[in-house]
């Protein structure tokens, strides 16, 4: 079994939560905590070690984690941000790796800090009175996080937008054993539909499938869960390993160097949520604050269980919802790719992650049609355009080779992808 990175060094005992947030409060008066709270009594300015402050005070979180400044409180602050708002994108002050030089660490700095100010600005300043007025508790929801669970539903209100996309991507195994889905559940006035893309060893067919049926309601229930699933991990929490064969529940996937990826959007491409939270605080064990699913979090296994692979071990019959196979060409997939082909975020994470782009342009050599070439072009002047403005931070990174390879081979993919869709065009008057 892999050695479990420990993120946070702080030993934190039960305490009583004397301050919460509504939407984000604990269980328990004394039990797990989403925010990093000292035992002991430490040395800090920072207004709020002991209590999470309410949703009003998040512009003083957002000027503390990105303070250069040796205060603990600033760490303290950016666990209380994550907990409250629902999102990670990374706390400003900390590069994701040690020895980077000046102008990468200024680099990460400033897209973490431009990641959390966009959020501020498009979701967060407004969705206080969003849920005041829209608020509110989904019963069906909660059934889906904690099942036989006895804790009752949470007093708290949520809410989520009127039409959404959820964006989930799972990658695990090494060389010829590579597995991978890429997951899409959108929300529109009209309908739900839930339609996902495998393949199951790294030479494999993409296999295209459909969740049906798959109601309004249905879907907005599971947005709601996807909330709660992030406030109380800890329901999630597997009871048991099973055994050698290393699967969870909903999946026959791989479970070797896993990683999930996942973001719930408005219709205007604001990210709600996307963290995935796979420890916690408080528990009375530090095993217990650890979820002890491979790394994975409680959206990856909410979204799994809630929707199961029909295999043997996660049997779904014939005449209930499960996964359907998907003819391609579908007109509905083949507008997903093109969505698809968007760079969205920060761009050497968006290479590092570029799995649902290949997959795509893959698609579309082999079933694309002229309505997707305008994606295409936009994809083809982009990437290049946002890579280069990267080109001295890549030069200063010994892994920096590896999202230029990335650009090479979306480039490649796309221009085929395209002269294929052409020439089928062609081939077809």
């Amino acid at each position: 079994m892999k050695t479990k990175r420990r993120i946070f060094a702080l030993i934190v005992i039960p305490c009583f939560i004397t301050a919460v947030l509504s939407q984000a409060q604990s269980l328990f008066p004394e039990g797990p905590l989403r925010w990093n709270r000292y035992s002991y009594d430490i040395s800090s300015s920072y207004p709020y070690l002991k209590e999470l402050p309410d949703w009003s005070k998040i512009p003083i979180l957002l000027e503390w984690i990105a303070k250069d400044s040796p205060d603990a409180g600033t760490d303290v602050a950016y666990s209380q941000l994550v907990a409250l708002s629902r999102v990670d994108f990374g706390h400003p002050m900390r590069p994701p790796a040690g020895g980077l030089p000046v102008e990468t660490t200024d680099y990460h700095k400033t897209q973490r800090n431009n990641a959390w100010t966009r959020w501020w600005e498009s979701v967060g300043k407004s969705y206080e009175d969003r849920l005041r007025t829209r608020g509110r508790q989904n019963t069906e929801a909660w059934k889906l996080v904690s099942r036989d669970n006895s804790q009752p539903l949470p007093a708290y209100r949520v809410t989520i937008p009127d039409g959404w996309v959820l964006r989930a991507t799972y990658r695990a195994g090494d060389y010829f054993g590579v597995q991978t889905e890429s997951l899409t559940l959108r929300r529109s006035n009209e309908n739900a539909t839930l339609i996902r893309v495998l393949r199951k060893s790294t030479k494999g067919r993409l296999e295209w499938e459909q969740w049906q049926p798959l109601t309004l309601e249905q879907a907005d229930n599971f947005a709601f869960a996807i909330a709660y699933a992030i406030d109380n991990p800890w329901l999630l929490q597997p009871k048991h390993r099973d055994g050698l064969v290393r699967k969870l529940e909903g999946r026959n996937l791989t479970l070797y160097y896993p990683g999930f990826q996942y973001e719930l959007a408005d219709q205007d491409g604001s990210i709600w949520w996307n963290d995935d939270p796979s420890h916690w605080h408080g528990a009375r064990s530090v095993e217990e604050n650890f979820m002890n699913a491979e790394g994975l979090g409680s959206v990856c296994l909410l979204l799994w269980r809630t929707f199961p692979d029909t295999s043997s071990t996660n049997a779904v019959a014939s005449n209930t919802a499960g996964w359907r196979q998907v003819k391609m060409p579908n007109a509905t997939v083949l507008d997903q790719i093109a969505e698809d082909l968007a760079l969205r975020g920060e761009i050497i994470d968006r290479m590092w992650h570029s799995q649902r782009l290949l997959d795509g342009l893959e698609a579309l050599n082999e079933f694309g049609t002229p309505r997707q070439i305008p994606a295409i072009s936009r994809l083809e002047t982009e990437l290049p355009m946002r890579m280069k403005n990267v080109a001295s931070i890549l030069a200063q990174d010994s892994n920096g080779g590896h999202p230029k390879w990335k650009m090479e081979q979306l480039l490649a993919a796309a221009e085929k992808a395209k002269a294929a869709i052409q020439s089928r065009s062609v081939s077809q008057k």
